[in-house]
């Protein structure tokens, strides 16, 4: 997609010059995405010890 809007002539996309900002824009935003979703849905230790289930061979 970043790709098309760089190539494109039209008012939607990245001049030339602002690729590497857009670039590292994007990268930001993924490192920040994956950090929230990550801290938001970690595995608690309570819910954790409740998972387990013992085997049935000593």
């Amino acid at each position: 997609m970043t790709l098309a809007r760089i190539l494109s002539d039209t008012w939607t996309g990245i001049a030339p010059a602002s690729v590497s900002a857009f670039l590292v824009g994007q990268a930001v935003g993924t490192v920040a995405a994956i950090t929230l979703v990550t801290w938001l849905y970690h595995p608690r230790p309570r819910e954790a010890a409740q998972m387990i289930v013992p085997s049935c061979g000593g």
